[in-house]
């Protein structure tokens, strides 16, 4: 299975005042039963390692599975990481009866029903936490 590898346009090249070696890494699929890909990393386990490191500092974490009955990416879960919407997430589903999203660890999966239900108050907590964040970013900056 051919794979081509990633171009660089030679201005680009050539306008860098810093260049430097990106090393890349072909994983060929031992069972050829997935395309060869490329990796910045020589073993997979470091690949996912990285990945899992780098996703603590995103603020929500999307993930999606391909279906292929249907053909298409379907969202699997998300995962929140954000201190201020969980803020806004503990307030509103406070009372959601069963619900522990510390358990969970702000991770939720379908049919998302804490999220549907409750959906009429985290719009305005949202917005409520969102001018404060405003406020406190403003005072800050002064």
């Amino acid at each position: 299975m051919a794979t081509t590898l990633p171009t660089v346009t030679t201005a680009k090249a050539v306008s860098d005042p810093n260049p430097r070696v990106t090393r890349l890494y072909r994983h060929d699929c031992k069972y050829e039963c997935c395309p060869s890909r490329w990796s910045e990393y020589d073993a997979v386990s470091d690949e996912q390692l990285a990945l899992e490191s780098k996703i603590l500092s995103e603020p929500i974490v999307h993930r999606h599975c391909f279906n292929n009955d249907d053909r298409k990416w379907v969202t699997t879960s998300f995962i929140v990481n954000s201190l201020a919407m969980c803020s806004i997430l503990s307030k509103v589903l406070h009372k959601y009866q069963g619900l522990d999203i510390y358990l969970l660890n702000w991770t939720f999966s379908p049919p998302f029903m804490p999220l549907v239900s409750e959906r009429r108050g985290f719009w305005p907590e949202a917005s409520t936490v969102r001018k404060k964040s405003l406020e406190t970013t403003r005072t800050i900056d002064l």
